[in-house]
């Protein structure tokens, strides 16, 4: 099929293709943004297509980690203005659903039938995967993180090399946490030395999450197991050898062979 190149064409067929497919399917999986400690389960969106996928099959999943959940409703809800507000620049999202249940309905003979006009079952799988020891090694700051972006707009690094900085997840706080969930050798071959420190995520984060500080202790965690970039491992020797991380000391005039920035 041949589509004209604009976007309300594009967009026209990417509808019709997507809603044909989730009209057929009999599960819809899902992740969820915040999850209140009641049970409130929050999906923030725009296109509304994670509505339909919610709401038209059978039986609902939704995977999350263990970190969306937070004390109270009003909580979420602070949380899905943030996303909206430094993820898009917009007051709010276009579509804010909140899931407390399978879909029900006791309009007949005042009996509960579940399945009414959304799924008949409902279920919520809460993942660890490596969360329990960011808390345990003390950098429960990975996780405030409510995945707006805000602060790879300002991220010099990946403004330049993209999802080249990560792995899944990304920029410096991205990998801070694949660390944990894919191992300290992935996140060293990702760019855990990437990073410049220079704080302008950390000024855009709507948390102010310290992100420099969580890359120095992860690098320390990397170094302990021998996994450090050549120029560091150089500038080390340096100061072994002569107390100094440049080398040794040239004589007026001379240029020396490599350069060392900080």
């Amino acid at each position: 099929m041949k589509l004209e190149e604009k976007p309300e064409e594009i967009v026209k067929w990417v509808r019709g293709y997507l809603r044909e497919k989730i009209l057929k399917a009999k599960v819809g999986l899902t992740g969820a943004n915040v999850i209140s400690s009641d049970g409130g389960i929050f999906i923030v969106e725009n296109e509304g297509n994670i509505s339909l996928v919610s709401k038209l099959p059978e039986k609902h999943i939704i995977v999350a980690s263990i970190d969306k959940i937070v004390p109270s409703i009003q909580d979420a809800i602070t949380i899905c203005k943030a996303l909206a507000i430094y993820g898009v620049g917009s007051s709010l999202p276009t579509y804010i659903n909140v899931i407390s249940s399978p879909s029900k309905t006791a309009d007949i003979q005042e009996q509960i039938v579940y399945g009414a006009h959304g799924p008949k079952e409902v279920c919520l799988i809460l993942l660890d995967n490596g969360r329990s020891k960011i808390i345990e090694e003390g950098l429960e700051e990975i996780l405030y993180c409510i995945n707006c972006g805000a602060c790879l707009y300002f991220c010099p690094i990946y403004r330049q090399i993209f999802d080249n900085y990560g792995y899944r997840y990304f920029g410096g706080r991205g990998v801070s946490l694949v660390s944990f969930i894919f191992g300290i050798e992935k996140a060293f071959e990702r760019g855990l030395f990437y990073c410049t420190t220079c704080s302008a995520c950390k000024e855009q984060c709507p948390l102010s999450i310290d992100v420099p500080h969580l890359i120095r202790r992860v690098r320390e965690i990397a170094v302990e197991r021998n996994l450090t970039t050549k120029a560091n491992f150089e500038m080390v020797e340096n100061l072994e050898s002569v107390g100094n991380p440049f080398g040794e000391t040239l004589k007026e005039g001379k240029i020396p062979d490599k350069l060392y920035c900080c």
